[in-house]
């Protein structure tokens, strides 16, 4: 399973404090069947991986990842884009004393658009 960290700066008592949250993004399935999708920016890894989990009775379906689409909101409030980014990884300085949602997805190739993902941060 792939992570998506976000990493957040803020202050504390004048002090510099960074958070790291480890976002789990699941790989899409379809209920119960041997299918599986396979997502990697490494053609060859991609290739690879495939051709064992074809063998081993496994429908493989791959596009390739494309990049993630990342969104902030104060909790309440409207969502922020904050672009596409082919990284796993998000830093932004934010104000204290507010809890803030993250919303990410995975998009491939072919531009198929993975489920959001939401994690809740208290700064």
């Amino acid at each position: 399973m792939r992570l998506y960290r976000l990493s957040l700066k803020m202050q504390a008592k004048n002090t510099p404090v960074r958070v790291f949250l480890d976002v789990p993004m699941p790989h899409p399935s379809r209920g119960h069947q041997r299918t599986i999708l396979v997502v990697d920016d490494e053609r060859p890894i991609l290739a690879l991986l495939s051709e064992y989990l074809a063998s081993k009775g496994f429908q493989v379906l791959t596009a390739g990842l494309r990049d993630y689409q990342v969104q902030r909101r104060v909790v309440g409030g409207t969502w922020r884009s904050l672009g596409y980014r082919t990284g796993t990884s998000v830093t932004e300085t934010l104000p204290r004393s507010r809890t803030y949602e993250y919303r990410i997805r995975a998009r491939d190739r072919v531009g198929n658009r993975g489920a959001w993902v939401l994690v809740k941060v208290r700064v």
